[in-house]
């Protein structure tokens, strides 16, 4: 083993001792956590029939726009360690705009009991097919 290769092993000890099994359990719920968010995202695009690429597109034509909103709303709900910026990065988006299309989706959309139900029937088809 070369000095490099030694230099590593040494700080991954040294890492590992500080933070212990708690930096590997948070790496994998973590892990966990991304590929839910994922799913959810592949889950969405089933539900309506549509791909994924059109999904996490900027299209900003109003059926897209919605339908983004309820993947937000859901994933926030199931993935509760995922930072806006993950969700963002999904998206191609700024972690300001899935905070923007939230507020809207909670201000807005709640009222409307059109698309108050189209949410609910689109969150029990993701969490029944999510386990």
């Amino acid at each position: 083993m070369d000095k490099i290769e030694q230099l590593k092993v040494k700080f991954r000890q040294d890492l590992f001792e500080l933070t212990g099994e708690d930096y590997k359990v948070t790496i994998i719920s973590l892990r966990q956590e991304n590929l839910k968010l994922s799913k959810i995202i592949d889950l969405v695009s089933e539900y309506y029939g549509i791909t994924r690429k059109l999904l996490t597109a900027k299209v900003r034509k109003e059926v897209f726009i919605t339908r983004r909103y309820i993947c937000f709303k859901i994933i926030t709900n199931e993935c509760r360690s995922i930072i806006y910026a993950d969700i963002g990065r999904a998206f191609n988006m700024k972690h300001s705009s899935i905070i923007a299309a939230l507020d809207k989706f909670d201000d807005f959309y709640k009222n409307e009991p059109k698309f108050l139900e189209q949410y609910q029937n689109v969150n029990k088809f993701v969490l029944e097919n999510l386990k």
